[in-house]
């Protein structure tokens, strides 16, 4: 019987012989995918056909498989030889080699307000991020004033989102504010810092820049609160608080500089040249144009008077509070014409809030000086008070006539001080606007659609003592009637 070849001898022999005679041949370094393959030698790089340089290895490959898995003769039986398993090794191409990488998307915020807008002092801060970050504190994220003073803020993280909170402590006054996000590092989970930026708003807020006046004017704890709670209760614009504010402060105050310094300083809050209120969603604008202002010194004569009537102001404190008002005129911003015309406003307002809440005649004095207002004009206007104002005039303009509460309403001749007050009445008139005086003349004749028709013609004498009066007339400064 003849002995069973041993296969797998032979295919150990080949692989031997195929290793030893590689010696010296070129070794595969890099190799294409189509027909050349840059091989290394002894002498160096060299360059051959891929099918050329691998045929040996291939045949060698071959042999010793078929070697080793039991290629053979065989008789019957079974082969002498069997498959092992094999694993599968990733390709270069499929293996991710690449470094961790960092998020592209950069931490950035939206802050409110935002650059340029007007909010009121009350306001809460608040910068919002698109992603969670680090570093949030009063440090890095500050406010200043327009003098470059750091502002005090409290500050809460939030619970939820991304959303940071920054409430200024005290509240803001009127002024501009800068916001200064990244003054130290704010970064994301990444490390990635925000873009440092400097967000530039304004306050503009009632209630409290005229409590920061108040303070700043060394008025006590007691008489700014009284003035604070008062104008709390009314809208927040100046046009409100203002008389609100100075009404109660009065009444706080318990000495006449006091009253004036509360007048004076909330006086000092506005500036004159655009509008004491603003409609605009939260602005509150704190400068006044010529209507609202008048309005405003309208408001302040009615309650300054009215304080005075229930003994709230003595003679002398009105006459001072009178003096304050008028004395402030240049302090919020007028210019010389629109200053004669708030004082000839505000001058006729009193005189006749005078006599509407039936003040005495200790008070009149106070606020208006008979002998300098008759020094200064010619006595004619005597006559012109008996003979037309009383004679044919009072009739109607007078508080409770038909034309009472117009600019021309005169004083009860009961009165001691009529002849001055109706002097300031008439005079003030003229002084409000352009062509005043030809509009008494043109009234008095029954023009200009005037209700009383005509009271004088113009050959009567009347008109004649009338005519010549204004024609010689110099109006005064308000500030020589008004004391």
């Amino acid at each position: 019987m003849r002995k069973k070849r041993q296969p797998w001898i032979l295919g150990f022999l080949l692989l031997i012989f195929a290793w030893t005679s590689s010696c010296g041949e070129p070794i595969p370094v890099d190799c294409a995918t189509e027909e050349e393959c840059t091989t290394e030698n002894e002498g160096g790089f060299e360059t051959g056909t891929v099918a050329g340089i691998a045929a040996g290895g291939a045949a060698v490959a071959v042999l010793a498989g078929g070697a080793i898995s039991g290629g053979g003769e065989s008789s019957g039986g079974s082969g002498g030889g069997t498959n092992g398993s094999s694993e599968t090794v990733p390709s270069k191409e499929s293996m991710d080699t690449s470094p961790d990488t960092v998020s592209t998307v950069l931490p950035t915020y939206a802050t409110d307000p935002s650059e340029g807008d007007v909010i009121t002092g009350t306001s809460v801060l608040k910068v919002t991020f698109n992603k969670s970050v680090t570093g949030m504190s009063t440090t890095n994220v500050v406010l200043k004033d327009a003098n470059g003073i750091t502002v005090t803020m409290d500050y809460a993280a939030p619970k939820l989102g991304n959303t940071y909170t920054f409430d200024p402590n005290p509240d803001l006054t009127s002024g501009s504010y800068y916001l200064s996000i990244g003054e130290g590092p704010i970064v994301d989970s990444d490390g990635q810092s925000v873009t440092a930026s400097i967000i530039e708003f304004r306050v503009e807020d009632a209630l409290t820049t005229g409590r920061a006046a108040m303070e700043a004017a060394g008025l006590s704890s007691t008489i700014i609160i009284a003035a604070d709670n008062a104008a709390a209760a009314v809208t927040n614009n100046l046009l409100s608080v203002i008389p609100a504010a100075m009404s109660a402060g009065i009444v706080a105050a318990s000495t006449s500089a006091a009253k004036s310094t509360v007048i004076s300083s909330l006086l000092g809050t506005v500036n004159g040249a655009a509008s004491l209120t603003s409609t605009a969603d939260r602005t509150i604008t704190r400068i006044s144009d010529t209507t609202n202002f008048t309005t405003l010194l309208l408001l302040i004569s009615d309650l300054l008077v009215r304080q005075a009537a229930v003994g709230n102001l003595t003679a002398a404190a009105l006459g001072s509070a009178v003096t304050t008002v008028i004395d402030s005129l240049d302090d919020a911003g007028a210019d010389t014409d629109q200053a004669a015309s708030f004082q000839a406003t505000f001058n006729s307002a009193i005189t006749t809030d005078l006599v509407v809440y039936s003040l005495s005649a200790e008070y009149i004095t106070a606020v208006t000086d008979g002998e300098d207002v008759l020094e200064d004009t010619d006595a004619s206007f005597s006559r012109v008070n008996t003979e037309i104002l009383q004679a044919k005039c009072m009739m109607c303009h007078m508080d409770g006539g038909l034309a009472g509460g117009t600019p021309l309403t005169y004083a009860n001749p009961s009165s001691s001080k009529h002849e001055v007050i109706n002097y300031s009445v008439v005079v003030n008139y003229f002084s409000a606007a352009d062509g005043n005086k030809e509009k008494f003349l043109q009234k008095a004749q029954g023009g200009g659609a005037h209700g009383g028709g005509a009271i004088i013609n113009s050959s009567s004498t009347e008109f004649q003592l009338l005519q010549s009066w204004i024609d010689s007339l110099e109006t005064p400064q308000i500030s020589t009637i008004l004391r």
